[in-house]
């Protein structure tokens, strides 16, 4: 996520543990501590041991704080959500005024279908940073798996009205009004013309006025909460500012591309049976069995597992493969057409995935033989390079190593492909990453050879059977009519819900 890795602070500023300000005397009398505060130290310079012991227990909570957050962003970007969920509470306890903490802990409580929590944190989340929009993103997913379609819609309008260009929330608010939609067609087949009438919000009707809160008095807002946009605030103080009006708020997310509407189509009309065994070969490294069922119908290339336990995270077969370390899988997949870079409802790649999961073998075939981009963002705003690095599980700097070189190896592959010279920087990196000697190099002459041998050595770009990656999906597309949303929370009976990648 987006701001603090710690919440570090300056003393006397952000409170302790318990609450005790970092300024106050912990024990021994007010007298004690007056002596203490107005004795010079031995430099003169008028510090209290007291002052440095405050400065000294801050800065460990900050550390601390931070150390909690990484893991639990590693988590995350694994599947792993109750030990995410357990790794933000521990972040928490020692800064409970970083607005981010509480906005990745509901991101983890609502992968497990904990909706109330989830909403408790996005909340908490909304009064630290008003003007962040992420926060009500966080609100509205809340409630919309909490099955109040129109809260959950004015959640997100108050989000746009503070990020009025934020994409997240605008796909937020198209599929919670999809979900309002699908409740309202079940409510008519039930009651059929007969259908008393119901309190529950038009999806179509005009969006009313939605006020930004103001920051409780009191509360520190961080100085990483993003404002809006000069034009919008220019005139209007915070509380005067109204969401978008209905021809601002589009329905999608953005019109879709022929191509794309097609095949998400096509993806979400897939029979679920098929969905499930098509993930489940993916993650077992059955390729004969992938390869069999792609001949019969290749719309199962973008599956994601609507309609299953496995939709709510949206994990196409490359991130599971990734996950799981299955390179030739990977390799399949890519030579198919399908794009390295395919995300997830939680804006996860596979690459995120691969690096969550200490999968060194898929962070390389994704990176040298797939082009994937390792500047990607996932929904906790982490890089691969970022999950890699947060997983502390001894092998994080190792593979961060390992992501840097190839993304290196890549750009320069990229360049030689479009005939563009190599910046000396960029080759003494990628040389310097690879274990070589740049002292052994003296012209440039050589450095661009031994450019070319480590380029030789490495393996080469995969190229689609079809001769270009496939569009993808849209997740965030609206269904056609008549076509019901899969219900979030619980999995269903029979289907155990996993980590996901």
């Amino acid at each position: 996520a987006a701001g603090r890795g710690g919440g570090a602070s300056t003393a006397g500023k952000a409170p302790l543990a318990d609450g005790e300000p970092t300024g106050s005397p912990r024990g021994g009398s007010g007298t004690g501590w007056a002596e203490s505060a107005a004795g010079p130290t031995a430099d003169g310079s008028g510090s209290s041991s007291s002052s440095d012991d405050e400065d000294t227990k801050t800065a460990k909570l900050a550390k601390m704080s931070a150390e909690a957050k990484q893991k639990g962003n590693a988590a995350f970007s694994a599947g792993d959500y109750p030990k995410a969920v357990k790794q933000f509470t521990m972040a928490i306890r020692m800064d409970k005024q970083n607005h981010v903490l509480f906005s990745n802990r509901s991101a983890s409580y609502a992968a497990l279908g904990k909706y109330e929590e989830a909403l408790a944190d996005a909340e908490r989340c909304v009064r630290l940073a008003p003007k962040w929009g992420k926060g009500y993103g966080r609100k509205g997913a809340a409630l919309t798996g909490l099955g109040q379609g129109g809260e959950a819609v004015k959640a997100y309008l108050a989000g746009l009205a503070v990020e009025p260009e934020s994409e997240a929330l605008r796909g937020g608010l198209a599929e919670a009004k999809a979900a309002i939609r699908a409740a309202q067609d079940r409510y008519k087949e039930m009651w059929g013309k007969d259908a008393p009438p119901t309190d529950a919000v038009d999806a179509e009707a005009p969006p009313p006025p939605v006020e930004t809160p103001r920051a409780p008095a009191g509360d520190h807002v961080s100085e990483q909460a993003p404002q809006p946009a000069a034009a919008a605030a220019e005139d209007l103080g915070a509380s005067d500012q109204t969401a978008p009006s209905r021809d601002d708020v589009k329905e999608n997310v953005a019109p879709l591309a022929p191509e794309v509407a097609a095949v998400t189509a096509a993806v979400n009309s897939l029979d679920k049976s098929d969905v499930r065994a098509w993930l489940a070969a993916a993650k077992d490294g059955d390729l004969a069995r992938m390869k069999a069922m792609h001949s019969k119908n290749p719309e199962l290339l973008y599956a994601w597992g609507k309609g299953t336990s496995l939709g709510f995270t949206a994990n196409s077969a490359q991130h599971w493969a990734a996950a799981k370390g299955r390179l030739d899988v990977i390799r399949w997949l890519l030579a198919q057409g399908m794009s390295p870079d395919v995300s997830n409802n939680a804006d996860s790649t596979p690459l995120h995935s691969a690096a969550g999961a200490g999968q060194d073998g898929s962070i390389r075939v994704l990176l040298l033989e797939g082009g994937a981009d390792s500047t990607l963002r996932n929904g906790l705003d982490e890089t691969p390079r970022d999950v890699a690095v947060g997983r502390k599980k001894g092998d994080g700097d190792s593979l961060a190593a390992t992501i840097d070189l190839c993304s290196r190896v890549a750009q320069l592959a990229s360049a030689k492909a479009a005939g563009e010279a190599w910046p000396m920087r960029l080759m003494q990196a990628a040389l310097q990453l690879a274990g070589r000697d740049l002292r052994m190099y003296s012209e440039k002459s050589e450095f661009i050879a031994a450019t070319e041998e480590l380029l030789g050595s490495m393996p080469s770009r995969i190229v689609p059977s079809g001769g270009a990656t496939l569009p993808m999906p849209s997740l965030f597309a609206r269904p056609e009519k008549g076509e019901a949303e899969p219900a979030k929370g619980e999995p269903a009976k029979g289907e155990p819900a996993k980590g996901e990648p």
